[in-house]
């Protein structure tokens, strides 16, 4: 038997469709003529977050996996660049859901960071053995530049 409410309270009914376990954040970037955010979290899946109108949502995930860390991320115009652990700068493709569409592989090993040129032409890529790989970004390609001089311990 289902009992009426006394006046001025209600009854509240608690559903629980899944447990939603908190992920650490790894890195962020924003990209501020669109209005997204892309982050990656602890177990390297990535997610790209739309941030215009009044409630932020989550446009596009990428699920990582054990033994994927994505240490860096950096947008160059509406292109998704991301470096981690496996020594790779990987370009993301948005068009097709959140998918790979350029892989290079780093001199130095892992890469810890990231950056663009302000002209948004150049990545530069910090790595663990102390290089920083330059990279040019024009058109849809990604190209090997140089490397600047070697540096004690990681960059």
């Amino acid at each position: 038997m289902v009992s009426k409410p006394k006046p001025g309270q209600c009854k509240l009914h608690h559903a629980q469709f899944y447990n939603l376990l908190p992920r650490g954040i790894n890195c962020l970037a924003v990209n501020k003529p669109s209005s997204r955010l892309a982050l990656s979290r602890d177990d390297g899946t990535i997610e790209i977050w739309n941030l215009a109108g009044a409630a932020p949502f989550l446009e596009k995930s990428n699920p990582g996996g054990e033994k994927v860390s994505i240490e860096g991320l950096a947008w160059v115009g509406d292109r998704l660049f991301s470096v981690g652990l496996a020594g790779k700068l990987i370009e993301w493709d948005l068009a097709h859901g959140l998918s790979v569409r350029n892989t290079v592989l780093l001199t130095g090993n892992a890469a810890w960071c990231l950056d663009v040129s302000r002209d948004e032409r150049r990545l530069a890529v910090g790595t663990e053995g102390g290089y920083i790989n330059v990279y040019s970004v024009e058109g849809e390609e990604v190209a090997y530049e140089r490397i600047l001089d070697k540096q004690e311990g990681r960059v």
